[in-house]
């Protein structure tokens, strides 16, 4: 008896659905055996001996990397924190924070009160930033101007700036940027102090701001915390 095109064809389908549907679930079987993925995870197992050898191999690395004499030896890139304090609870007033990174600025308005306050305001907003601009910096004031007009703040403000990409920091204010990350391609920013090229550009623009401070994000979530665990 022949069978039509149709019907072989609908036959041929099911066997090799049949056929892949038993091999998946044979392979699922395996590959979910206690055994077989307890076998796999021992080659990960560290002896506690070899868990202790790691870590002193990288604090010793890190400390290397912290070292003016031995910076450049350490195969860990360490940056070093120029920040000597943290807060200690009778801070008030209000501050002005930049974050620069990705692809927009993140500007924010915090006002700590004081002691016998416990509320820390904080009031922000995110401006978008091309990859590609000339004047990356005088744009970057256009959007604090911007932020400080629309919530009616007067008069100068202590600025804190968080700048996510690698510098090179010397001083609390001072920090020369090693390369651009992130897509960035503005031209005339590597090898330059970014806090006095947005000095510069805050000069430009008129606007009137207290000293500038780098410091790097891991640093602000830390001075962060600490606020807040102090309230």
């Amino acid at each position: 008896m022949s069978h039509s095109p149709s019907h072989k064809h609908r036959r041929t389908s099911e066997t090799l659905t049949h056929s892949l549907t038993h091999t998946f679930n044979h392979r699922c079987r395996w590959t979910h055996s206690p055994t077989h993925i307890n076998k796999i995870l021992y080659r990960f197992k560290l002896s506690q001996e070899q868990l202790n050898d790691m870590k002193q191999r990288m604090r010793k690395e890190m400390e290397m990397g912290l070292k003016a004499e031995t910076h450049d030896m350490s195969s860990i890139a360490m940056l070093p924190s120029f920040i000597r304090t943290l807060p200690n609870g009778s801070e008030q007033g209000n501050f002005l924070a930049l974050h620069l990174g990705d692809l927009n600025v993140r500007i924010l308005l915090m006002h700590i009160p004081s002691q016998d306050e416990n509320e820390i305001e904080v009031v922000n907003t995110n401006y978008s930033l091309p990859q590609e601009m000339f004047h990356l910096f005088d744009h970057v004031v256009d959007c604090i101007n911007d932020f400080l007009q629309k919530n009616n703040i007067m008069g100068s403000l202590p600025v804190g700036f968080t700048f996510s990409f690698p510098c090179k920091q010397t001083k609390l204010d001072e920090g020369f940027l090693i390369k651009w990350t992130k897509g960035f391609k503005t031209t005339g920013c590597e090898g330059k102090d970014v806090v006095d090229l947005l000095r510069k550009a805050i000069a430009r623009k008129n606007q009137k701001m207290d000293p500038v401070w780098n410091v790097e994000f891991e640093e602000q979530l830390k001075v962060e915390q600490n606020t807040k665990d102090l309230r």
